[in-house]
């Protein structure tokens, strides 16, 4: 941009800001759409909370379990889906790598399996949601690498995360992640 800046021409500048801000904006909307999709999943739940709770431990009569969820498939995005444009690349400062990847493998030791799905990589878990374990703890910030895609689908007692990078970019979720297991 400097360089075009520099060029003593204002229309390729012009241009190239002008593919900016459609991009971003592109990318606004979608965040947007994203975003009113998820307040409406929790405008959903906040309902169902207002619902007085059952006495005792928690279990599958819990207002906080949604009945028809156990029978449908719905996927949660972690983030928004990366753009064309999207750098393949880390933002972590290079002392912060070791502790974010050795996050990672604590979620993975987690997983009871390890498939390969296009573009990267589905790690399953066990899930009930009547039960006390903990759910695995996500490294958070995991927009350091934008490229990746995070989705939970959780269905039949299992919750899958799909983990997917642009076709340039497959290798490194397996280099992080793993073969499949």
């Amino acid at each position: 941009m400097v360089a075009l800046w520099d060029d003593d021409r204002c229309a390729p500048v012009q241009l190239r800001v002008a593919e900016f801000a459609a991009d971003k904006l592109a990318d606004t909307r979608a965040n947007i759409e994203e975003l009113s999709t998820f307040a409406a999943q929790l405008q959903a739940m906040s309902e169902r909370l207002e619902i007085e709770s059952v006495p005792g431990a928690c279990s599958g009569a819990c207002v906080c379990v949604d009945e028809s969820a156990t029978t449908q498939t719905v996927a949660v995005s972690l983030g928004t889906l990366p753009s064309a444009t999207v750098a393949i690349a880390c933002t972590l400062a290079a002392t912060q790598v070791p502790d974010r990847i050795q996050q990672w493998h604590d979620v993975i030791n987690r997983a009871t399996r390890r498939t390969l799905i296009t573009h990267g990589m589905r790690l399953s878990f066990r899930f009930d949601p009547s039960s006390s374990a903990r759910w695995p703890n996500w490294p958070r910030k995991s927009r350091h690498v934008a490229f990746y895609t995070f989705a939970i689908t959780i269905v039949d007692g299992r919750a899958d995360l799909d983990v997917t990078a642009p076709p340039g970019a497959t290798k490194l979720v397996t280099a992080l992640f793993g073969a499949p297991a």
